[in-house]
């Protein structure tokens, strides 16, 4: 017979604990919600809900979390970089010129909400495989509802491939508008007359920051 160790024992039966507490929370406030019928605010709960919940089923792999402001821009990258410390977007050096591209479009990184299509760096950052794509879009797809944006801005070929949008043109997805645009990381590196036309695309989508 294997002998379960005390600390993983302790550690699975916080997780399950913190599960079920998240649970309850949300069967209580469903009730409070249901007995006033506010049931648009059932609605934005159970998106919330869903995704949280979601989230505490993610495997334990270090991975870069989304950042930002809901209900406004949501920019989406492929994943991080390989090189990426996986603590603050802003703070590699994909996120301090793509912050100075979305400053002199003149909007505040302090008001969008950015994340990625999957969230884990790939080995020699090699493209995302069939398989991880499907996985970061099923996630992705909670972080939508729970972001609510009004804006989607899919960064890059294989963003915009997945979710269906085209470059510097206005689609729906999932009942949103959906903006294609050129990956900051190809705009930093060829620079010239594509920089040029990439600040003025993110100049017409400022009106949608919030």
């Amino acid at each position: 017979m294997t002998k379960m160790k005390k600390d993983h024992f302790d550690k699975n039966f916080i997780d399950l604990k913190l599960k079920l507490q998240y649970d309850k929370t949300y069967l209580f406030l469903q009730r409070f919600l249901n007995k006033h019928s506010k049931f648009k605010e059932i609605e934005k709960m159970g998106k919330i809900y869903s995704y949280t919940r979601y989230m505490l089923n993610l495997p334990e792999k270090k991975r870069l979390k989304p950042q930002g402001k809901t209900r406004g821009l949501m920019f989406i990258g492929i994943n991080p970089s390989e090189r990426s410390k996986l603590e603050n977007i802003w703070e590699d050096s994909y996120g301090k010129y793509f912050g100075e591209f979305l400053g002199e479009a003149d909007i505040d990184i302090s008001k969008i909400w950015i994340t990625n299509l999957y969230k884990y760096p790939t080995e020699n950052n090699r493209p995302l495989t069939d398989r991880e794509i499907s996985t970061g879009k099923l996630e992705l797809l909670y972080e939508i509802e729970y972001v609510n944006p009004i804006l989607i801005i899919a960064l890059g070929k294989q963003v915009m491939e997945t979710l269906g949008s085209k470059l510097y043109q206005f689609v729906e997805y999932k009942r949103r508008p959906l903006f294609g645009m050129n990956h900051p990381g190809y705009i930093n590196r060829i620079g010239g007359e594509n920089k040029k036309e990439f600040i003025k695309q993110l100049k017409r989508i400022k009106k949608y920051e919030r």
